[in-house]
């Protein structure tokens, strides 16, 4: 299980995939940059606000996905939350 460090919204300076969807968004976007501490490995992921909102509202302290799994494991779900987050 790893420990979260950092969870901050950012402005990309370069393009970046979402972990949680797997989509890549360009460089300008606005993101939540993730830093996890696992094992001695510190790792930044960075999250769209449709996958951090579906995060916040489906899943507990200490669930693990793979990437891009949010969006390809509940297809339907995802896109509820985007239509939302995304008018």
């Amino acid at each position: 299980m790893s420990d979260t460090l950092r969870n901050k919204v950012v402005i990309t300076r370069k393009e970046h995939a979402c972990f949680g969807c797997a989509i890549k968004y360009p460089a300008g976007t606005s993101m939540h940059a993730v830093t996890t501490a696992d094992g001695g490995k510190i790792e930044t992921t960075y999250w769209c606000d449709t996958c951090q909102t579906y995060w916040e509202r489906n899943m507990t302290t200490g669930d693990e996905i793979s990437f891009g799994e949010l969006r390809t494991e509940d297809r339907e779900g995802w896109e509820a939350i985007n239509k939302e987050v995304n008018p």
